[in-house]
């Protein structure tokens, strides 16, 4: 197996769709993606967690987020 397919199979496991966000989005970039996506769960690093806190009450779908380090 290639990494890229150990990479897929865990998120094919848990019907997850990835949508990649650039780091560098402003905040209505990010709010923008974020809400246009439909995501329900981000899992993300410590910088995108402070970006992504303040919008919280304009992404409604979103409801789980993982922040993890590193």
């Amino acid at each position: 197996m290639t990494s890229t397919s150990q990479e897929r199979i865990p998120k094919r496991l848990i019907g997850a769709i990835v949508a990649p966000l650039n780091a560098w989005w402003s905040s209505a970039e990010l709010l923008h993606g974020l809400n246009d996506s439909g995501a329900t769960t981000a899992i993300v690093d410590p910088e995108r967690l402070a970006a992504i806190l303040p919008l919280l009450d304009q992404t409604p779908a979103l409801k789980r987020i993982y922040a993890c380090r590193t």
